[in-house]
This record gives C-alpha cells, sequence and structure tokens, in this order.
C-alpha cells in the first residue's frame, strides 16, 4: 500500500536527519539547526494545519521560542537536545517578553533528541499564564510519526515531498541502468520461441 510506502519513506528520512543534527551538535558545527527551524515549521504546519510563522525572521534572539502562530496561540522551541531545564529556560524566558504577549498561551517543546518519556513525568513552572502540558506538549521525532501515520494519504503524500526536498541530498546520483542490464533486456525482447521446434533426441 502507498500509506505503508510514505510512512516508511518519512521515518527514514526524519531519522536521517535527526543523525544529522546529533552530528553536528558534536562538531559544533550548528548552522543546520537554523534551517531546521523552517523544515519543522513547514512540517508542523502540514501535520497540524497550524499557521505557524518563524520567531526568528524579524528578531534572531527571539525569547522563549523559534516557531509561533497568533492564530493558533502556541509557541514552539525546536531543540536539538531535550533536558527538563532546557524546557523550563523556554518557559521562563517566554514569560518574561511581556505579560500580554503570552497571556493564555500554549507552548511546545520540539525536541529532536532527549529521554521524551522522563521529561513528560516532570513537573514545570508556567507561572500561571503559559498553558503547557509535559504529557502532551513535549514532542519529537516519534510523537511526529505516529501522528503522520495517521493523515489522510493525499497529507501523508505532502508531508513525504518536503521531507525528500529537504532532506535527500542534492547531489544523491539518479538511479540509471546499466550496459550489461541494456545488453540483457535486449537478448531477452529478441529470444525466440524454441519449444514448438524441440524434438526428442
Amino acid at each position: 500500500m502507498n500509506r505503508n510506502i510514505y510512512v516508511t519513506k518519512i521515518k527514514t528520512l526524519l531519522n536521517i536527519l535527526k543523525g544529522e543534527i546529533k552530528d553536528s551538535g558534536k562538531l559544533n558545527l550548528l548552522d543546520v539547526n537554523v534551517h531546521v527551524e523552517d523544515f519543522f515549521r513547514d512540517l508542523l504546519n502540514l501535520i497540524y494545519g497550524w499557521q505557524l510563522q518563524n520567531m526568528n525572521q524579524s528578531d534572531p534572539n527571539a525569547a522563549g521560542g523559534d516557531l509561533c502562530s497568533d492564530d493558533d496561540k502556541i509557541v514552539i522551541q525546536v531543540s536539538s537536545t531535550t533536558t527538563k531545564d532546557k524546557i523550563q529556560s523556554s518557559i521562563d524566558k517566554l514569560k518574561n517578553v511581556s505579560d500580554d504577549a503570552v497571556d493564555g498561551l500554549g507552548t511546545l517543546f520540539g525536541g529532536i533528541d532527549g529521554d521524551v518519556i522522563k521529561l513528560r513525568k516532570e513537573s514545570y513552572n508556567t507561572h500561571d499564564d503559559i498553558v503547557f502540558d509535559p504529557s502532551v506538549d513535549i514532542i519529537d521525532i516519534s510523537t511526529l510519526l505516529k501522528d503522520i501515520a495517521n493523515l489522510d494519504i493525499a497529507c501523508l503524500r505532502r508531508v513525504c515531498e518536503l521531507c525528500e526536498k529537504e532532506i535527500v541530498p542534492l547531489d544523491t546520483p539518479k538511479v540509471t541502468e546499466t550496459d550489461l542490464a541494456i545488453v540483457v533486456k535486449a537478448l531477452a525482447t529478441n529470444v525466440k520461441d524454441w519449444s514448438k521446434d524441440r524434438r526428442p533426441i
């Protein structure tokens, strides 16, 4: 089924991205993190129907988050490493921006790597203004894959196309037919049906 093909391909590509981000972080090559924010903006918009914008485009040092949607009342921090301190720090920064700006605002923490199951059981100080339920508002690649698997086929195809455009290297060589394969095909199409002329010896 096409659904299975799409989900498998998306899972493979997201895990490639996860590995690339982890390896880049170990080498302190953080350029990829800037582009990952835009990728996750588009991916989350497709999956959940949000209208997320990259906060860093208007303010390179936006406090408390990377992506936001005024319509959906959401702020999302995209992070390559997920820890309790990092999550709490994002909530604290968001609170300090402006009481008017965050009143009733929900926040999500999108972690690429980390023990999400453990972090969902922790408690966080949301300052009574920010809506944050760690059991559902900390998302990772596995969470996204579960939600992706339940999308309708048209949306699933768009998610797959986005992942292919963003994650597959541009210089990936195209698979072409070898000369030997061309010769074998040519011989196979010109084989005479010898069964009619067979006579016992």
